[in-house]
């Protein structure tokens, strides 16, 4: 079953999502993501304290988690978090 996550993401990070040059969050797991799984990123100003109103959806193909390993090391990221690859849904206009 897919679910939507609605997050937070800063400004630069927003911005590069939304060009397409960022293509992965690195996020606390602290709502069991999985593959499959949504994301509702709200651009948030971290000095203002408030939603700038853009929005963007994207989905979640690939998830590398604490479970994952590689040649150098038994643990590829630190525990508890995960390294998502994202991919475009759809891009909202500033209300």
């Amino acid at each position: 079953m897919r679910r939507t996550h609605v997050l937070k993401s800063w400004p630069r990070f927003f911005e590069e999502v939304i060009a397409g040059r960022k293509t992965f969050e690195l996020r606390i797991n602290d709502r069991d993501y999985r593959v499959g799984d949504q994301l509702l990123l709200r651009e948030w100003d971290e000095q203002t304290k408030e939603y700038t109103g853009r929005r963007t959806l994207v989905e979640v193909p690939y998830i590398l988690g604490t479970d994952s390993h590689c040649a150098v090391s038994p643990v590829a990221i630190t525990r508890g978090y995960v390294v998502m690859s994202v991919r475009p849904v759809y891009k909202e206009p500033a209300a």
